[in-house]
């Protein structure tokens, strides 16, 4: 990230004042950051928490960026920055996202004040509970929907429910998608039975990223041929996939938008789902009219295992917490005093056993894929990184080589040709002294890969949270350490926890624990402010 700014830097200095330009790079960390402006007040602790974070041998000069602020009001930056960077509403906004988040919000206004669809008799059905009979019934009734709520208060049981319950004709123009493939993977798995194909936002859209992310189609002039589109994991979806999506809805489209607003934001800038969640709930009427909130958890009720009801209550502590009532762990395998080896200790076994079973049908082959998971905050790290701990791993588990018939695969880009998805994982087998990649097919099949074939792949055994997202295992293994410090946030813990359906196994330390909880991901956009103007 460092040695791509540095160009960038340069060539804007030539045209803009050369003393502005440790404030111009501090606003590229904070967009690669994923913020859309940055509130001048804030602008000296971006500073130093970068610092802290990535910056120990290239630092930011604090003394001139403090002078450069103090002086900082709306006309200096129209004399000085423009056009890059503009002054609005007490923040810095690079010009450019300024601009795509301004018409972000004219599409969003555009649909809350839109005609709602013709009017249909309510359903009351005895399979849904009464708060999601109004989420259904909301969705039949609005133009635009936010669909929101905890793991296990049924947002899929509701989507499936409401496709039922089409007609023909309009089942035939609705449109599901997720912005990564693993998720719209998940997504078909709720969607059993129903003539509806979940798809990849870029796939819906024709979008393709190696070229800029322009669209294959000219938008807004030939528009989405659908009367309803349903996202799912709305929350990890960027400001500019947003406006791609609602540029390209044609008049009369209804949106539905499904998500938990209390996991991570998206990679990419801004956070869109929880701002505009933020903007629906400041007004009555627009809450009624358009955010259904599913808060009661079925897993508990449905469920007699003690390890699966405390990770319910935990989601709940956790999701709503407040700060000097810490969530009660108990039932939960919970390990304060640790060391790498007594990670390794926790899973090696385990996995000793995994790999030795080469399932035989997809089916099978599903659930072993879905079954274990070593998640971690950081990617790159000597010790507790995703690549270190993986490559520790393997030497325990006695791998000579890289490869092992049984290990885990991970695909790393989306490969249509093979109907591969960022995120997909397979296992790793030997065939005729050729390496391939098993991935569960259709009707109960499996497709057999060449290792050879698949562009980008790594080892599967563990992944970062952020990658988590969109995904659910039986158990997961979760590892906080005082070294991942930087990312640690209420969210990150949360998206982290709640991948699991049955067991946590949670390496932590209380004081881990408590920075996590009380740091709060922070996005600094204009979103809630640009739809409430």
């Amino acid at each position: 990230m460092l040695d791509w700014t540095k160009p960038v830097l340069d060539t804007l200095t030539k045209e803009i004042d050369p003393r502005y330009r440790e404030l111009l790079r501090l606003m590229l960390y904070s967009g690669m950051d994923g913020h859309s402006a940055v509130p001048i007040g804030k602008i000296l602790d971006l500073a130093e928490s970068y610092q802290e974070d990535f910056l120990e041998d290239n630092p930011i000069d604090v003394s001139s960026l403090r002078d450069i602020v103090s002086s900082l009001t709306p006309e200096s930056v129209e004399s000085c920055l423009a056009p890059y960077l503009t002054w609005e509403n007490g923040c810095l906004v690079w010009h450019i996202e300024g601009e795509k988040e301004k018409r972000l919000a004219v599409c969003l206004k555009n649909l809350l004040s839109s005609e709602v669809p013709e009017a249909v008799d309510p359903l009351h059905l005895s399979s849904l509970t009464e708060e999601q009979n109004q989420a259904l019934n909301l969705m039949r009734t609005s133009p635009l929907v936010v669909l929101t709520g905890g793991p296990g208060t049924g947002k899929s049981h509701v989507i499936a429910k409401f496709l039922e319950k089409l007609p023909k004709e309009e089942l035939r123009n609705t449109a599901v998608a997720a912005p990564t493939g693993r998720a719209a993977s998940r997504i078909n798995e709720q969607l059993q039975g129903l003539p509806v194909k979940a798809r990849t936002l870029h796939s819906l859209l024709q979008l393709y990223p190696a070229y800029g992310a322009q669209p294959f189609f000219k938008m807004p002039v030939n528009h989405l041929p659908y009367t309803t589109v349903i996202v799912d994991e709305t929350s990890m979806v960027d400001v500019d996939l947003f406006l791609h999506l609602l540029e390209a809805l044609g008049p009369g489209t209804r949106l539905i938008l499904v998500g938990d607003e209390q996991q991570l934001p998206s990679v990419q800038n801004g956070a869109v789902l929880r701002d505009l969640v933020h903007y629906l709930e400041s007004d009555p009427r627009l809450m009624d009219r358009h955010l259904a909130r599913l808060t009661e958890n079925h897993r508990l009720s449905r469920v007699s295992s003690s390890s699966v009801r405390a990770l319910g209550k935990l989601f709940e502590e956790v999701r709503n917490f407040v700060t000097g009532q810490m969530p009660n762990f108990q039932g939960i395998d919970h390990r304060e005093n640790f060391q790498l080896e007594d990670l390794l200790q926790a899973v090696v076994p385990l996995w000793k056993a995994k790999i030795q079973e080469l399932p035989q049908t997809a089916g099978d082959l599903d659930d072993w894929l879905k079954s274990d998971i070593i998640l971690l905050p950081l990617r790159h790290h000597p010790e507790w990184g995703v690549y270190a701990v993986q490559s520790a791993l393997k030497k325990q588990l006695g791998f000579k080589t890289d490869k092992a018939v049984g290990m885990p695969i991970l695909v790393t880009s989306n490969q249509p040709a093979f109907g591969l998805a960022n995120g997909d994982r397979g296992q790793l087998r030997l065939v005729q002294n050729q390496w391939v990649v098993a991935f569960p097919g259709g009707n109960d099949n499996i497709r057999l890969i060449p290792l050879s074939q698949i562009q980008e792949y790594e080892d599967g055994f563990a992944l970062t949270v952020h990658k988590s997202q969109g995904s659910e295992f039986e158990r997961v293994v979760l590892a906080l350490t005082k070294e991942s410090s930087s990312l640690m946030s209420k969210e990150l813990f949360y998206t982290a926890i709640t991948r699991t359906k049955s067991h946590l196994t949670l390496f932590a330390d209380s004081q881990s624990l408590e920075k996590c909880l009380h740091q709060k991901t922070v996005r600094h956009t204009l979103l809630s402010w640009r739809l409430s103007s």
